[in-house]
């Protein structure tokens, strides 16, 4: 006889819990990875896990727990200008940049950035890589 499952198993949440890797400070809007199974910053154009909630504490203790969001549109700082409808990758400091060649397209921008720190809206899209740019 076959298994009985009471769900779908599929998680509609938009938020998960992760656990620090790494220290990361101005931690709010920023991008990361997990990197043995703890969330860390990415290297320019990894493909991120998620984003860092705005409410975040500015600075994330290594080992603590932080939320991070995966899907849907939120809010992620900008690492230089760019325009509106840009394809968006993770640079080193889990700031958003135009994807270039060969980084991941984490998001497409809702609105344009003006100049680094700004926090913007956007779509996370998980698009895949960057070929022939």
């Amino acid at each position: 006889m076959g298994n009985t499952y009471e769900y779908t198993g599929i998680d509609t949440s938009l938020i998960m819990q992760v656990v620090m890797g790494a220290e990361v400070k101005e931690a709010h809007c920023k991008a990361v990875v997990l990197q043995e199974g703890k969330a860390v910053l990415p290297t320019a154009g990894a493909a991120p896990i998620g984003i860092l909630l705005i409410s975040s504490e500015d600075t994330l203790a290594t080992g603590t727990e932080a939320a991070v969001q995966v899907s849907a549109r939120g809010l992620w700082k900008a690492g230089a200008a760019f325009a509106a409808g840009e394809l968006l990758a993770a640079d080193a400091e889990g700031l958003c940049q135009k994807a270039a060649s060969g980084q991941f397209i984490y998001a497409r921008a809702l609105e344009a950035a003006r100049a680094k720190g700004d926090i913007v809206k956007v779509q996370i899209i998980n698009a895949g890589y960057v070929t022939g740019v």
